[in-house]
């Protein structure tokens, strides 16, 4: 760093696009909502191939983790001749499995249980490659104040309350060490689920009925979201129109900065 300046200090809260954590279940429309950014590229990666419907322009799919530093090289050199106005790696699930297996050649191990030397350090590389992933991303918002998302799948766990009955919470499908690091590099997480209820028949049966997917932008006890700033303060719950989750996102984004400005 290069000797500071009384120009170089910031005050005030400054308006820069949000790193963002997309989680969610099987099909509930992760990928879409990347997809609605208007601007977007995404990354897909090796096994997550189904962005083909999507009406926005996408990378070659990812087969090595040298291949999503090349894909995020790629979008900085030519962010302004190609139009790309934000950027997603989809998913983090089907990465993570690339990580892995560069960090067996950087170690040069055989099988993952080897790796840092086994018990506590088997996921140590593995977190400095996805820091590269993060640093990538991080040049892409300081050069172009660009969104960059990480998509990611969810699976369900058994949570173990000492306060009460045990109940299943969803949580990131990565290594802890690997999602506790993006998740705390991520201005905002958010969850997307279908929502249901359930109604009893005529026949005495229940039934689901499904009402719609929604974005859920807090940690609440069964499902991962979060956000630091304005993003913490949104609603914890937003109505996600197919097709159009970005901006039913960023309008509710908008909708808290303006009920603080009064």
């Amino acid at each position: 760093m290069s000797k500071l300046t009384m120009e170089d200090i910031a005050r005030g809260p400054t308006n820069r696009a949000p790193r963002q954590i997309v989680l969610g279940t099987a099909k509930c429309g992760k990928s879409e909502y990347a997809g609605s950014v208007p601007g977007m590229v995404i990354i897909p990666v090796k096994f997550e191939e189904g962005v083909d419907n999507l009406d926005c322009a996408k990378l070659p799919v990812c087969q090595t983790f040298e291949d999503i530093i090349s894909s995020i090289e790629f979008i900085y050199e030519n962010a302004e001749a190609a139009g790309f106005k934000a950027a997603a790696l989809d998913s983090s699930s089907t990465a993570q499995a690339l990580v892995m297996q560069r960090s067996m050649q950087i170690e040069n191990v055989d099988s993952e249980k080897k790796l840092g030397g086994g018990f506590d350090h088997v996921h140590d590389t593995a977190k400095l490659l996805w820091s590269q992933v993060q640093d990538g991303f991080d040049a892409l918002r300081n050069k172009y104040n660009m969104p960059t998302m990480i998509i990611g799948h969810t699976k369900v766990k058994q949570f173990n309350n000492p306060a009460g009955e045990n109940f299943d919470r969803y949580l990131w499908d990565i290594h802890e060490k690997c999602a506790m690091q993006l998740d705390r590099w991520a201005d905002t997480t958010i969850f997307i689920n279908t929502k249901t209820t359930v109604t009893k028949g005529d026949d005495e049966q229940n039934r689901g009925v499904d009402l719609g997917n929604a974005i859920f932008t807090r940690n609440e006890a069964w499902h991962p979201g979060g956000g630091r700033g304005l993003y913490g303060r949104l609603p914890s719950e937003i109505s996600y129109p197919y097709g159009k989750g970005w901006q039913a996102f960023t309008q509710a984004v908008m909708d808290v900065d303006k009920e603080e400005q009064f």
